[in-house]
């Protein structure tokens, strides 16, 4: 009986054993001589043997299809920006740095040359003038003290605007990204809302005592000084206005209408009393373009006055409120109250008085409509002038019945905060005003100001 070699059957997934041999392998470099001394006779890697001793064909396995390389993309985190596009430059200072610095080289370089002896005549007017600088002075009169400048009204004023308009938004969001928001890290406030009002107010801060002050000194100026009332008629038209007088005006003028932009772009989140707000504005707009049309400016400068430091003392109050210092804004809060009052109430309502009983002042000659000379006061025109002003104390009223309630509140012992903002309350969070699912984002959409949730990942 003899003895047959063992049938060793060999897998792909058998593991083959090495040699350890250098000769073995030089001598025999086939794949083979790893089994040569297991047995005599190796089958073929390659194939199986069946239960019958035939020899079957081992199927290859299909080849790897390669992976396609996914190219990996950096997420790069871009600010959000709401309204139309073309309002971009309202959002970003860098775009209304381009825009200014592009008008501010384009007057320099005509200054320049228009200077030089070379230029022509038609060239000594610089068209880039108008937007930089106010128009139509005019020469100085004998009684003028000196440097006195007196100024018209004209279609030019009209570049003035928009041209200031670009440098309030980008004054606007330069003070409140690179001044106001670090301030308030330094003092402890956090982001997210809170960091938006307290942004918000600090510019509201910056710029209502810049025009508090401005507006003392034109009014100081006036006959009308501190609401002498009879002077808002007589020496009507009052056409020819100093230049302080004019460029006040007019930048008052360029704020307000870039106030309307921040508006519609959403760069500010709408509290509860979005609609007297925006009827606030449009009053505003109105009273301020009409009353320099038809040469009223000393009521207007009354009006603004009356406004602008009720605004910069509330703004106060609510800069300490925001920062935590909550006996501090209760007293901030009071005088704040009283002044509002003052200003807002009392004086605005001598001015209504005024229009309805002082206007047989404006002399009998200049009762007319006559644009040629300055002439805009027919009969009509009181009813035209009392409808504005009492829709804007229609509105201050509803916002004093808002300040009773806050006074209401402190009697109960609470802080002295804005009630249109409780509905922000409790979704303060490191990151910003969040909700279930997400963040929330407030935009200006055609139909108005709506909450847009943007969902978010939370971290781990």
């Amino acid at each position: 009986m003899s003895l047959e070699p063992p049938k060793i059957i060999i897998t792909d997934g058998a593991r083959r054993r090495r040699s350890s041999s250098v000769i073995a392998y030089l001598q025999n470099p086939g794949p083979a001589h790893h089994l040569n001394h297991l047995a005599e006779e190796q089958p073929d890697p390659l194939e199986l043997q069946s239960p019958d001793g035939i020899q079957v064909p081992t199927p290859l396995p299909p080849p790897d299809e390669p992976r396609p390389l996914k190219k990996r993309v950096k997420e790069r985190k871009t600010p959000e920006y709401y309204g139309p596009k073309s309002l971009r430059w309202v959002q970003r200072p860098k775009d209304s740095f381009v825009v200014l610095s592009t008008v501010v080289a384009l007057f320099a370089v005509w200054e320049v040359a228009s200077r030089s002896s070379f230029a022509p005549n038609y060239f000594k007017f610089n068209p880039f003038r108008p937007f930089l600088l106010v128009s139509y002075e005019l020469p100085p009169r004998i009684d003028d003290p000196p440097g006195f400048i007196r100024c018209r009204k004209g279609p030019l004023d009209l570049l003035f605007l928009p041209f200031w308009v670009v440098a309030f938004s980008f004054i606007r969001q330069g003070l409140t990204q690179w001044v106001v928001k670090p301030f308030g890290k330094k003092i402890g406030i956090r982001r997210g809302t809170k960091m938006d009002r307290f942004m918000e107010q600090g510019y509201a801060v910056i710029y209502f005592l810049c025009s508090s002050i401005a507006g003392v000194y034109v009014m100081r100026h006036q006959d009308s000084w501190f609401y002498q009332t009879e002077h808002f008629w007589a020496r009507y038209p009052h056409w020819d206005m100093p230049k302080s007088v004019k460029v006040y005006y007019l930048t008052q003028f360029a704020y307000w209408l870039q106030q309307a932009l921040v508006m519609i772009a959403g760069l500010e989140k709408p509290r509860d009393d979005y609609v007297e707000l925006v009827i606030h504005h449009i009053i505003t707009l109105w009273l301020v373009g009409a009353s320099y049309s038809v040469n009223l400016t000393q009521i207007g400068i009354a009006v603004f006055v009356s406004m602008d430091i009720p605004d910069l003392l509330l703004a106060i109050s609510k800069c300490i409120n925001y920062a935590g210092l909550e006996s501090t804004g209760n007293v901030s809060f009071i005088i704040f109250m009283i002044t509002w009052g003052y200003f807002r109430h009392y004086q605005n309502i001598r001015i209504l008085h005024s229009v309805w009983t002082e206007f047989e002042r404006v002399p009998a000659a200049a009762r007319v409509w006559d644009p040629a000379k300055g002439y805009f006061m027919p009969s009509w025109m009181r009813y035209q002038i009392f409808a504005p002003i009492f829709a804007l104390q229609l509105v201050i009223a509803f916002w004093s019945f808002l300040i009773l309630r806050i006074v209401f509140r402190m009697f109960m012992g609470k802080a002295a905060s804005d009630v249109r903002e409780e509905n922000e309350a409790g979704t303060e969070t490191d990151g910003g005003a969040t909700s279930e699912g997400g963040t929330e984002t407030y935009r200006r959409t055609r139909s108005g100001a709506t909450p847009v949730k943007r969902e978010t990942r939370k971290r781990k």
